[in-house]
């Protein structure tokens, strides 16, 4: 991997973690009625989105591109199977690991049939196959497109900065 590869991916983590925290924040806003921070930081970002689509792009990537040999629609069901596998695995760890370090739950879906430990459930797991192909053929080629032409040492300031808010937000 280049470096300037490199940048990109983290650039598309803190894109996506702050993504992912713009939909929980609407999600918590339309459920609960009222506008609450939906993650464990101070900051508007959720790192497991960053994670999931991070992860997303580098195994998914060159077999759900527009220059992959597939047909469409074989594109978009390893998008949907591929994505949902990905997601509700990153989610089962990452809601473990949360729940071991903070001894409380970001999510629950213990009221759901057929959940495990509340952490993850098939009902989410398909939205999270939805929202893969979304993210894969739609959203994600359209950021691709809008940053590539990015000069290298702004995508490094850009970089560094978002790591050093993002360390700062961590050790508070």
């Amino acid at each position: 991997m280049t470096t300037y590869a490199l940048l990109h991916t983290i650039f598309f983590f803190f894109v996506y973690a702050f993504l992912g925290w713009c939909v929980e924040v609407a999600y918590a806003a339309i459920t609960t009625r009222e506008l609450v921070n939906r993650g464990f930081l101070n900051g508007p970002i959720c790192p497991i989105y960053g994670c999931g689509m991070t992860v997303m792009i580098a195994v998914l990537g060159r077999f759900t591109m527009p220059s992959s040999d597939m047909a469409w629609y074989q594109n978009v069901l390893v998008a949907f199977f591929g994505g949902m596998v990905i997601t509700t695995l990153v989610e089962l760890v990452g809601g473990y690991i949360l729940y071991k370090m903070f001894h409380t739950r970001w999510w629950d879906y213990s009221m759901y049939r057929f959940n495990l430990g509340g952490f993850i459930c098939p009902q989410f797991s398909l939205l999270w196959g939805l929202g893969s192909v979304l993210m894969i053929k739609v959203i994600h080629p359209l950021l691709a497109r809008g940053s590539s032409p990015m000069p290298f040492n702004i995508m490094l300031i850009v970089d560094v900065v978002l790591l050093v808010l993002f360390v700062v937000d961590v050790a508070a």
